[in-house]
């Protein structure tokens, strides 16, 4: 499979993480952009990113996302959430007329093998029509092998129940019963992976389930389009969007066997005040 280029954000103030993000790139096989992140750690990055950016409210939160919402995104949650934007709208305004797979990582993301990285999209082959819309490379996921044995039916359960009570007015776009039935990552038979799905069982690819963190994924232009459009008003992380989306059908995720992308394990998260909070673990 064909990547177009792969896209890094970087903090341009972190010069340890912008060194580390050029390393990356030299050790990758494609080519690159570096795209500076936006900062929203200061008031007047907070600014600049609320005049380019439409940023929401409670108001726009997904009703399925309501009852764990936290509140307005952070300062970092807002800069980093800006800055998928950005790429999304350059991947997409880049395209024509022609598709293509993009990579996006973080600059706190490492590559562990380079190498099985390339392999893994060289065995991926040239088949793919449509092209996959979304590949996780690297993330935070519930495991097939942590899913109860009876989650099946939990699912299917609590999709009757929201479909039941989705004839209540104030229910009638709640997602819950949509996220819960794709919690966990499983092999490609649904409907959303059907175009590809024998290619994607061929090649050991699991349909996508929740996660936390875009440290590292593939894209499609028509993927990265779709996202752009669904981001603003801005009120969601970017692993939230990602949710919303392959839950409801919007875009078809995939993720490999074994992460190829994994954040560094000595560098504190940006997302919130507290430099020493981190998020993910490798």
């Amino acid at each position: 499979m064909q990547i177009e280029q792969v896209h890094m954000i970087s903090l341009a103030a972190e010069t340890e993480r912008r060194a580390h993000a050029r390393a990356v790139l030299a050790g990758l096989p494609w080519p690159s952009t570096l795209h500076d992140a936006w900062d929203c750690r200061t008031a007047a990055g907070v600014e600049a990113a609320s005049k380019r950016f439409r940023v929401g409210g409670p108001a726009d939160v997904p009703l399925g996302y309501r009852p764990k919402w936290r509140g307005p995104l952070s300062n970092g949650e807002l800069g980093c959430m800006a800055s998928h934007v950005m790429v999304w709208q350059a991947i997409a305004a880049s395209a024509g007329e022609k598709e293509g797979m993009h990579i996006v990582l973080e600059d706190d993301v490492m590559v562990p093998d380079a190498a099985a990285m390339a392999a893994f999209f060289a065995a991926l082959g040239e088949e793919w029509q449509p092209l996959p819309e979304l590949i996780y490379l690297g993330y935070e996921r519930f495991e097939p092998d942590t899913r109860p044995r009876f989650w099946g039916w939990v699912a299917a359960a609590g999709k009757l129940a929201m479909g039941l009570a989705q004839t209540h007015p104030a229910l009638r776009h709640d997602i819950r019963h949509h996220l819960l039935a794709r919690r966990y990552p499983r092999q490609a038979t649904s409907a959303v992976a059907m175009p590809n799905r024998q290619l994607a069982r061929q090649q050991g690819l699991l349909e996508a389930g929740l996660h936390d963190g875009t440290w590292a994924y593939a894209i499609s232009t028509t993927a990265a389009h779709k996202l752009a459009q669904l981001a603003e008003p801005i009120c969601l992380r970017s692993d939230e969007l990602m949710n919303l989306s392959t839950a409801i059908g919007v875009l078809a995720a995939f993720a490999p066997p074994s992460k190829l992308a994994v954040p560094r394990s000595d560098m504190a998260s940006t997302l919130f005040a507290d430099r020493d909070f981190r998020t993910y673990t490798p």
